[in-house]
């Protein structure tokens, strides 16, 4: 890793909501939250990705999404330059019970 390191702060959304990347920069999910919450990226191949940190299965092959338990975080560094879509999946009082924050 070569780049910066983009620290996201999850309590009622994401803190910045939007994010930029350059090749070897690494974005880090905080969950601030007290229950967990679970990050699916969205149009993110493995050949993007250089490094990860919770995104992985048991047999170490890039997974989509990542579970985040409160206080705890989960990364991944870029290979290219672009914009990190992702969406949020958090627990919540409101009707169904999850809310999804893209």
């Amino acid at each position: 890793r070569s780049g910066v390191v983009h620290d996201i702060r999850i309590a009622e959304g994401p803190e910045p909501a939007d994010l930029i990347v350059n090749p070897g920069d690494e974005v880090r999910w905080v969950n601030s939250r007290t229950l967990p919450l679970r990050i699916d990226l969205v149009n993110v191949k493995a050949e993007d990705v250089s490094c990860e940190r919770g995104f992985s299965n048991l047999f170490g092959a890039m997974r989509e999404s990542a579970t985040i338990k409160p206080n705890e975080s989960a990364s991944v560094c870029f290979t290219k330059p672009g914009v990190v879509n992702y969406n949020l999946r958090m627990e919540s009082a409101l009707p169904g019970g999850k809310n999804i924050v893209p």
